[in-house]
């Protein structure tokens, strides 16, 4: 990671995070939050071809001690080609970096049939008076296989039995809110279990913005431990128009009788993010 994108990241957050204003106080105590986070990543508009930021779940299981940490960001980006494309970032939590680590993915398209790219994380925890919580964890990420001369290279890549792939940004940014934040207070978000649909109230975020994309994420809750995860927990993702507050989920989900954990998260029209909110689920 350059230094010159950790400077980057600086003026990102408040930006990110509008409304969640921070004094910039680090955590840099040994007993750092730990359990169950769930965020997103954003990709850095400066190393995509086509200008085009995405945004995706990211999800992790922090543990209370110095341990190995096991954390995952989904590019399932294509709403018929859920439970692929899953990506799981290994690493060790120490006192200030909540993992340094990479991973591969299963499969890849043109132009490399190899599985060779890597993304490595880096991050810490910031304190925040302003969310339930207290506080974020936050960091960067990056292709290990890309050099820093070549910016805007990226892969794609896809499932064997799924058509079309995407590309892979070089680098880009990452956030995880503990288990139950809610932010902000009046954003709430309901299931309507006989019509497999999550609704969702539209408060103004950061700035008075209005929202304009919303990120659900469905996990397994029988794959979500106190502090661990595994790469089966996310099992459904879709980025949809904020408006008109409502969507659809595959009809499958109700046919397995397993508990769920629904994640809503929302942002502005240049994916600012501005809200989060979980609720459980049966369908």
């Amino acid at each position: 990671m350059t230094s010159r994108f950790s400077q980057a990241l600086l003026l990102t957050l408040p930006v990110l995070l509008a409304g969640c204003e921070t004094d910039g106080t680090t955590t840099n105590q040994p007993q750092l939050p730990s359990g169950l986070f769930f965020g997103f990543y954003k990709e850095d508009r400066s190393n995509i071809d086509s200008n085009v930021e995405k945004i995706g779940s990211f999800y992790a299981g922090i543990p209370n001690t110095n341990d190995d940490l096991n954390m995952h960001m989904s590019f399932q980006y294509d709403p018929n080609c859920q439970a692929i494309n899953l990506l799981t970032l290994k690493g060790i939590r120490s006192n200030q970096l909540v993992a340094t680590g990479s991973a591969k993915f299963d499969r890849a398209i043109v132009p490399d049939t190899s599985n060779s790219t890597t993304i490595s994380i880096t991050g810490d925890y910031t304190s925040n008076p302003q969310l339930s919580s207290g506080g974020y964890y936050g960091g960067v990420y990056g292709r290990t296989d890309r050099q820093p001369s070549q910016p805007n290279q990226q892969r794609g890549y896809d499932n064997l039995n799924c058509s079309g792939g995407y590309n892979i940004s070089r680098q880009g940014v990452w956030f995880l809110f503990a288990e139950g934040t809610r932010h902000p207070a009046n954003f709430d978000i309901n299931i309507q279990a006989n019509t497999n649909q999550v609704l969702w109230s539209l408060p103004l975020l950061g700035d008075n913005k209005a929202a304009q994309h919303a990120l659900i994420s469905v996990y397994d809750r029988n794959q979500l431990r106190s502090n661990s995860t595994t790469e089966k927990a996310l099992v459904h993702q879709i980025f949809v128009p904020a408006t008109p507050a409502a969507a659809r989920l595959p009809t499958d989900l109700d046919q397995s009788e397993r508990d769920y954990v629904v994640t809503v998260q929302l942002f502005d029209s240049q994916l600012n993010w501005g809200a989060i909110a979980q609720t459980n689920a049966r369908f």
